[in-house]
């Protein structure tokens, strides 16, 4: 058998012998984007709570998500799934494991949910559908309230966005509306869930110790014109400039002295010893 032949069936044999190997199953990505928001139409009687949850579905390697829901202020409230923590929270749906939570709060005012968490590790990105978050709302009056998503960012564990897209629905509220109660929607205990502090803006009382007053005694310790100064003057002040106009060599003449009579002996001796040698080579000459 020729060598090129044997080299193709080794390099074959190889390939087939790796897909038959044993391993985690290749997840495909899904060519339709991420959806979230609420998807069914809801109903419910003044005074009355329902449930409305916040889903995903089609989701596909999911570790993080920031989602925001808008309402009508004036035909909903809601109610503090989490009393313990300060504002109004949701519940905690059972798609994501907990984690870091930036947000999850309801603005009553505006109108805003506003819901952004991600796993942490050891936990695995999520695939498939489930329950981001479920707000307890509250019907004021009779009317119509949109649930629109005005944000919505999805990432994978590595930081990369996922294509995404949010759904809108309605929560209608009305008299005629079917008081039973709905099974409730499961989500999980807060307390695993790490709440981070809300990024805002720094408050200007950190700002007020690193003010001026510590500037200002320095400036008028010492006056411009020492004539002017209320106390004695410091006869230290002059001494850094009297060393500074006196050279050192004047201060200490008797260093020049010195070198002068050492150049002069020198100079004697060199010219004895001169004179010495020029005689001897007459004499040898």
């Amino acid at each position: 058998m020729k060598p090129y032949r044997i080299a193709s069936i080794l390099i074959l044999t190889l390939i087939m012998g790796s897909l038959c190997l044993p391993g985690k199953p290749a997840q495909a990505q899904s060519s339709a984007p991420v959806e979230a928001g609420v998807f069914l139409a809801l109903e419910a009687a003044p005074g009355t709570v329902i449930e409305a949850p916040v889903q995903i579905r089609n989701a596909s390697q999911v570790y993080a998500i920031d989602i925001e829901l808008q309402f009508d202020p004036a035909v909903l409230a809601a109610e503090d799934a989490n009393p313990s923590s300060a504002g109004i929270q949701m519940g905690f749906g059972e798609f994501l494991d907990p984690g870091l939570a930036l947000f999850n709060e309801v603005d009553l005012e505006k109108g805003i949910a506003r819901f952004a968490v991600s796993q942490i590790n050891p936990s695995e990105p999520k695939s498939g559908d489930g329950v981001l978050f479920v707000i307890y709302f509250v019907g004021l009056k009779e009317g119509v309230s949109p649930l629109t998503v005005t944000n919505l960012q999805v990432a994978s564990r590595e930081g990369d966005e996922i294509a995404s897209s949010g759904v809108d629905s309605t929560l209608t509220v009305s008299a005629g509306a079917p008081k039973s109660a709905a099974t409730p929607i499961p989500v999980q205990d807060p307390g695993g869930m790490i709440q981070l502090p809300t990024p805002g803006p720094s408050s200007t009382p950190t700002l007020a110790p690193t003010a001026v007053p510590t500037a200002q005694p320095t400036l008028q310790a010492q006056p411009a014109d020492p004539a002017t100064a209320s106390g004695p003057v410091d006869p230290t002040v002059e001494t850094p400039a009297d060393a500074v106009e006196k050279p050192f060599l004047v201060q200490n003449w008797w260093i020049i002295l010195i070198v002068l009579l050492v150049a002069v002996i020198m100079g004697a001796f060199f010219l004895k010893n001169t004179s010495k040698f020029q005689k001897g080579k007459g004499v040898e000459k």
